[in-house]
């Protein structure tokens, strides 16, 4: 479209009428298409705006999916590696866990071993006494060697493996005075590998009765020991994390329950 000073100034400059409303003809012409164009140009201009707003929008859109992409691929990482530390640690509690489960085995079999050589070399020591009642006659009548909490573990699986406890935990102040359930011969008084400082009583009969875990003896193989005699003190040795007595009662080498010996809790 031409200004107004310009449409002014091509009226006074035109002599020629005829020429004169060509030319005003030729402008509206001009004029029109100058016109549709600004308009399409307008059009365009605001559907471009359009596409942009869109453009923004998925733009927006896609950075935050991307967003969530990177957190769950963290996660997804972040799991991973848990995971791996966890598969490591399980190898590594199985491979704790076999080495205790197979030395767990070898001590019980340094005890039965132990036992058996014992059985060979003591004689049946109350086979002609008469001064004393055998063993099995004191059954459910005992006390139990030390004041303590008993934990009844007889029996009970252990953590590894298939092996089960063959005597009883009877928790205790380190230091206090273990005693002997009855009279008989200390048949062993030393130490032994995974039952720490260990005493064992031969009680005849193939009664045994065992002490394990002790901080000191006070007996030695070969000495006679009377029933509730001092034989030494609670502690921790053999590998414990706590203080405390193992004991067990056997029969010709096999466990018998200690519950059913020992009825009586113990004072002082």
């Amino acid at each position: 479209m031409i200004g107004r000073q310009g449409y002014l100034k091509l009226i006074l400059n035109q002599e020629d009428p005829a020429l004169f409303g060509r030319t005003l003809v030729y402008y509206d012409y001009f004029n029109q298409a100058r016109s549709e164009q600004i308009s399409q140009v307008q059009t365009a201009l605001e559907k471009i705006e359009r596409l942009s707003a869109g453009i923004r929008i998925e733009t927006e859109k896609l950075r935050q999916i991307q967003t969530k992409q990177h957190a769950e691929k963290r996660a997804l990482e972040k799991t991973y590696h848990t995971r791996a530390r966890v598969l490591v640690r399980l190898g590594r509690e199985i491979r704790n866990k076999g080495q205790r489960l197979a030395q767990m085995r070898a001590n019980e079999k340094r005890l039965e071993n132990l036992l058996q050589a014992i059985d060979k070399a003591m004689p049946d020591i109350f086979a002609e006494s008469d001064n004393q009642k055998p063993f099995a006659a004191y059954r459910g009548k005992l006390i139990w060697p030390v004041q303590g909490k008993v934990e009844r573990l007889f029996g009970k699986r252990r953590k590894a493996g298939k092996l089960k406890w063959n005597g009883d935990m009877i928790m205790a102040a380190k230091g206090r005075a273990v005693h002997a359930i009855s009279h008989g011969r200390v048949a062993y008084a030393d130490w032994l590998r995974g039952y720490g400082l260990l005493l064992i009583i031969d009680h005849g009969d193939g009664y045994m009765s065992l002490y394990g875990h002790n901080q000191s003896l006070y007996m030695e193989t070969g000495d006679w020991v009377n029933a509730n005699e001092v034989i030494g003190e609670v502690g921790s040795s053999g590998g414990q994390q706590a203080s405390g007595l193992y004991f067990e009662i056997r029969y010709k080498g096999r466990p018998t329950n200690p519950s059913r010996w020992c009825k009586r809790a113990r004072h002082g």
